[in-house]
């Protein structure tokens, strides 16, 4: 994969209800998922983000994965509303972590969600 050095160029996100992650995240960001057939296809299901330049990335299938009691690396995802993307999460299960906070004048701001498994995801607007 080319990139620069520090660059992003893969994420997982490991779940133990494989179903119900997949639904989560299409009704938020709209994505959906392939078997990773080549790799191991009842495990690893790819993020398919049409028409996208977004870093590849896959939900990972763990049915014995315990959910995580700490913070644990977090993505921030641009979304177009941040109020929107946040109410919809906790409407399919999510919870939240984190208000709408500030970064800078020109950064944006940034609010952080967990999914129904407890993985965080930060929702970043300009």
């Amino acid at each position: 994969m080319a990139g620069s050095q520090g660059s992003v160029i893969w994420f997982e996100i490991w779940v133990s209800d494989i179903e119900q992650s997949k639904a989560f995240y299409n009704s938020l960001f709209g994505w959906t998922f392939e078997p990773l057939a080549d790799y191991d296809a009842e495990k690893y299901w790819q993020i398919v983000v049409p028409d996208s330049a977004a870093v590849n990335g896959a939900l990972v299938h763990d049915p014995e994965r315990d959910k995580p009691t700490g913070r644990t690396s977090v993505l921030y995802i641009h979304v177009p509303d941040l109020e929107q993307a946040t109410q919809q999460a906790l409407s399919l299960g999510g919870t939240l972590v984190q208000g709408r906070t500030k970064i800078t004048e020109s950064a944006g701001s940034f609010g952080i969600i967990a999914d129904p498994e407890g993985n965080e995801l930060g929702l970043w607007v300009p």
